[in-house]
């Protein structure tokens, strides 16, 4: 029984550190998409300022 612990515990460092990666990889292309948007919505408010001043 004490063995199948031990197997079980060595697995789920495994796991956890898998699933890890795996949000950060999600993660990453998330913030390039709202670092993107940011962007775009800046310009947009540049111009919208712009427009409301003249």
């Amino acid at each position: 029984m004490n063995g199948r612990l031990d197997k079980a515990e060595g697995n789920t460092n495994e796991d956890t550190i898998a699933i890890l990666k795996q949000i950060e990889s999600n993660t990453k292309s998330l913030s390039y998409d709202i670092d993107y948007l940011t962007e775009k919505v800046g310009k947009h408010e540049l111009e919208l300022n712009r427009l409301n001043r003249n």
